[in-house]
């Protein structure tokens, strides 16, 4: 059982935080060799690459069963602002590597369910992680909502993960959450609020691994802010 295997691992907040990281990638289709890169590149090259590969296994067999024993482990295991210190960085890896779409954002907003933070929360929470308000995610009750999910458009269309590495003035302006006609002022003002956000010391509490999810958060602003600066 995957409860087992949370309790086996040197940091277990790490462990469940992987597997929600998958659980993510997964639920917008396959796990493609980018998702397993950023894993690799957000956490510990070394010890990554096996234990992801035992993540990937618990969840092609029992994703829900899996999912549902990280979400319960950390609801016992963190205080309410540890539970929103982790939303936090999973909203940030989500939406600084994949762009934030309606069927993602309803998935974000189910994770926030599992680990008690409610709706009133979750809204400031994912602003203040993202910078930006989540957007309507239409409502997957209807054929239509999941006819545009196949199509990969529209309410259900699916996140494309953007490779470390590769970004764009447009992307990065995202990232920062500046305009086209910021100024290089207007830039280093919002990035240095974006670190005093993302800052990974923030997030000590949680261990290590949760750390070096946010360092990854920290490597897309910062070359967000190196793009748009040369």
């Amino acid at each position: 059982m995957f409860s087992r295997q949370i309790r086996k691992s040197s940091d277990p907040v790490g462990f469940c935080l992987k597997l929600i990281l998958l659980w993510l990638a997964s639920a917008q289709g396959s796990i493609s060799d980018t998702h397993f890169g950023l894993m690799e590149k957000v956490f510990n090259r070394k010890t990554s690459r096996r234990e992801i590969r035992v993540l990937i296994k618990y969840l092609q067999q029992s994703p829900v069963e899996s999912l549902f024993s990280a979400c319960e482990f950390l609801r016992g295991a963190l205080s309410p602002e540890g539970k929103r210190h982790l939303m936090h960085i999973i909203i940030s890896v989500s939406t600084a590597y994949q762009e934030p779409t309606p069927s993602g954002q309803h998935i974000l907003w189910f994770l926030a369910d599992l680990l008690d933070i409610f709706p009133g929360d979750f809204e400031p929470l994912y602003e203040k992680a993202a910078g930006s308000l989540p957007s309507d995610p239409g409502n997957p009750g209807s054929s239509v909502w999941w006819q545009h999910r196949e199509a990969g458009t529209g309410a259900g269309g699916q996140n494309a993960m953007v490779s470390p590495g590769s970004m764009t003035p447009e992307a990065a302006r995202s990232v920062l959450g500046v305009g086209s006609g910021a100024t290089r002022s207007e830039i280093r003002e919002a990035y240095r609020r974006l670190v005093s956000i993302h800052h990974p010391d923030l997030f000590a509490d949680l261990g290590p691994d949760s750390v070096k999810a946010a360092n990854a958060v920290m490597y897309r602003i910062n070359e967000a802010y190196e793009v748009l600066l040369k």
